[in-house]
């Protein structure tokens, strides 16, 4: 069997086991695809694994496999999706500014599908409300702090 078949069969093998539900049989199958010399079938398997690591709760190993994603030629659609899943870990990892600066990298320079940008774009909206309810919270509790401090001193003088 030449190559390319070789990697479709695989690719429908990895499909229908993640789509009946049986990930470990589809991850091993998208595991051997993730070193096929087609891109694309290679770029799709290596961020199904990082979503599947994610999935899991194995940032360390996600995050990983998305660097090594990039340290190969890969499918730009699967990059960007790659690039959004990092943002997820990154705010995961309580890093919300690197977050918010890998999705504004997708949203300035990917040239792609729209509904990428546009999840790039929502992620970033609600990181960023995010930012600013929490911002507005410590500035509502710093002021309460700073009229306790003042009602003390007043009460220490009478």
């Amino acid at each position: 069997i030449d190559a390319n078949t070789k990697d479709r069969a695989n690719y429908i093998l990895a499909t229908s086991y993640m789509e009946t539900g049986d990930e470990a049989k589809g991850e091993s199958y998208f595991k051997k695809l993730s070193t096929s010399t087609n891109i694309k079938y290679a770029s799709e398997a290596q961020y199904t694994l990082a979503l599947l690591q994610y999935s899991k709760g194995d940032l360390t190993s996600s995050e990983k496999t998305i660097r090594q994603m990039t340290k190969n030629d890969v499918d730009d659609y699967y990059l960007a999706k790659a690039f959004i899943l990092w943002s997820d870990i990154f705010v995961q990892k309580g890093n919300d500014f690197q977050a918010k600066q890998t999705l504004k990298s997708i949203i300035d320079n990917f040239e792609g599908d729209e509904n990428l940008l546009k999840e790039a774009q929502d992620k970033l909206d609600k990181l960023e409300n995010k930012q600013k309810i929490e911002k507005e919270q410590n500035e509502e509790k710093l002021q309460n702090q700073e009229n306790t401090v003042d009602e003390v001193i007043i009460e220490d003088n009478k």
